[in-house]
């Protein structure tokens, strides 16, 4: 009966100990939202092995959470947490996230499994491709499928695959590009908010950089029509192969 009592002093213990990191390390305004309660909330599940709770908190907190740096904690843990439940494809998909908000991302041996400290170690690796991302609007957001990264100018680290980025500046006008990432070391997009230059036919020259392969860009320029039904800009990137 004593050593139980003892391990529940401990957890709880920890629990409110990791609270206050918590509290202590999250930026002002997300100690200010929901957010963070909410990720607190969802470890709190965590450590007392509830994790079908911990991974809907964990993916509210998600929803709720704009800070790259708690976002980067809560994907760490969304896939934590669904590498228990045995969930594996999703675990990575998170994880992926995990390091698109945090590239240097490193795990203690000591604290994590193997298999979770190998598999981030592989997708840092991975993700070698910089995409520096830039308006001609200040304040304009960023977002990669559709999940917020920050606000320009940012440079992101991507593993190859094909992304939509879109830009939206603070009256709310959205630009879009797909881009598809093969070799290519550094890639440079500028979205473009004044009309004028919005209308012209342009093109994104990634940077070329030692060991990059040859890229080739195809540019659409959006007809009126669709300008003024989506407000979106597309541009096609198709990297690492020739004509």
């Amino acid at each position: 009966m004593t050593n139980r009592f003892n391990l529940w002093v401990f957890i709880l213990l920890a629990g409110l100990a990791v609270d206050a990191m918590a509290e202590e390390t999250a930026p002002k305004e997300e100690a200010a939202s929901g957010s963070l309660q909410r990720f607190n909330k969802a470890y709190q599940a965590y450590l007392y092995g509830r994790y079908e709770r911990a991974l809907a908190d964990f993916e509210l907190a998600a929803d709720q959470a704009t800070s790259p740096e708690l976002l980067g904690r809560i994907y760490l843990h969304i896939g934590l947490t669904q590498t228990i439940l045995k969930e594996t494809v999703k675990a990575e998909r998170a994880l992926r996230w995990a390091v698109i908000y945090q590239p240097k991302l490193q795990l203690d041996p000591a604290k994590y499994k193997p298999v979770i400290v190998k598999t981030v170690e592989r997708l840092v690796a991975e993700a070698a491709t910089r995409v520096k991302v830039d308006a001609d609007t200040h304040g304009a957001s960023i977002y990669l499928q559709g999940k917020l990264l920050g606000s320009v100018p940012l440079q992101i680290q991507l593993a190859p695959g094909a992304y939509r980025i879109e830009v939206q500046d603070p009256s709310g006008h959205l630009r879009a590009q797909h881009v598809v990432i093969d070799k290519e070391r550094e890639i440079a997009l500028r979205f473009r908010f004044n009309e004028k230059a919005a209308a012209r036919t342009r093109q994104v020259n990634p940077a070329r950089t030692s060991g990059s392969t040859s890229a080739t860009t195809l540019t659409a320029t959006p007809t009126t029509a669709d300008s003024t039904r989506s407000g979106r800009l597309w541009t096609w990137v198709a990297l690492g192969g020739a004509v």
